[in-house]
């Protein structure tokens, strides 16, 4: 999760930098779609790692924006809508908490749903 916050706040600047400071409150994702977003790039960047990594010669941070850029498709949001509104999340410390604590409770919550469907057969 660290590598995707790292990876997402240099885009984030990137794209920032070309924006101005003033931000419309329509332009700016709502907590809940950025949570989903943040876990879902966040399983994108461990697919990319684990098994795209492996089998290629193309550098790891190629093929993870690559999965970044197919869940920000995936939810028809634009990388300069997604980058506004980390950023802004990232200049409100208050809201980001919450906004992480959020992505990090999904995360958790799918991965001990994921591990409970697991039958083992007996043998």
């Amino acid at each position: 999760m660290k590598i995707v916050i790292y990876l997402l706040a240099i885009l984030s600047i990137g794209y920032s930098s070309c924006m101005g400071d003033k931000y419309g409150s329509s332009s700016i994702l709502e907590q809940d779609k950025m949570a989903d977003l943040l876990n879902e790039m966040a399983l994108a960047e461990g697919f990319a790692e684990s098994y795209l990594f492996r089998d290629t010669l193309q550098s790891k941070d190629t093929l993870v924006q690559r999965e970044l850029d197919k869940v920000l498709q995936l939810h028809k949001i634009s990388v300069e809508q997604f980058s506004k509104s980390f950023h802004y999340y990232k200049t409100h410390p208050e809201e980001f908490k919450i906004l992480v604590d959020t992505a990090n409770a999904r995360a958790s919550r799918n991965r001990e749903q994921s591990y409970g469907r697991r039958k083992v057969k007996p043998s």
